[in-house]
């Protein structure tokens, strides 16, 4: 195909294209981490709720252990009798350990998985605040692009209008000169 006709505006190449193209293309790559390390929140969001449910259940194991135990009087005894003399319940000094050490344990992990939970949040908010300040520069690349194409854009308008007037005025010249 040959050159566009003089009618035709020629589009202005934009000199900072392939800056805009890297900036909209590294906003693109930071909202899929954002969108990664959203999935990865909710998955630790998740463990820190299986392990306060846990806990939950490792406490009422331990009430559930100790309540035999509550008797009135203020003897610390590991046995409590009935009003007849017989054994009633016994304390399990070996369970109750080891709920108390299982539960200790699961404070820990918790503990341990706010943070990680605390962290992420503090990574996502970080990486929204960079994603904003990327977007605004690419917007400031696009609306310059968009001055520019509307300044090339007037100057062929300028450009057809002149070169119309000269084609005009020599029509005329040649109109003229014939009468």
């Amino acid at each position: 195909p040959g050159p566009p006709p003089a009618s035709a505006p020629r589009a202005a190449p934009f000199r900072l294209q392939p800056v805009l193209d890297y900036r909209t293309n590294l906003v693109d790559r930071l909202r899929l981490e954002l969108a990664a390390l959203r999935r990865r929140q909710r998955a630790e969001a998740e463990r820190l709720a299986a392990l306060q449910t846990a806990e939950g259940q490792a406490l009422a194991a331990l009430r559930a252990q100790q309540a035999p135990a509550a008797v009135p009087d203020s003897t610390a005894s590991v046995r409590s009798e009935s009003s007849n003399g017989e054994e009633s319940s016994m304390l399990d000094l070996p369970q109750l350990m080891q709920l108390t050490e299982h539960l200790h344990l699961l404070e820990a992990r918790i503990a341990a998985q706010q943070e990680v939970v605390a962290r992420l949040a503090a990574e996502e908010a970080e990486l929204q605040q960079r994603i904003v300040a990327q977007s605004k520069d690419v917007k400031a690349l696009e609306k310059l692009r968009d001055r520019q194409q509307e300044e090339h854009a007037r100057a062929e308008a300028r450009l057809e209008r002149r070169e119309t007037s000269e084609l005009a005025i020599r029509q005329y010249q040649r109109l003229r000169a014939a009468l």
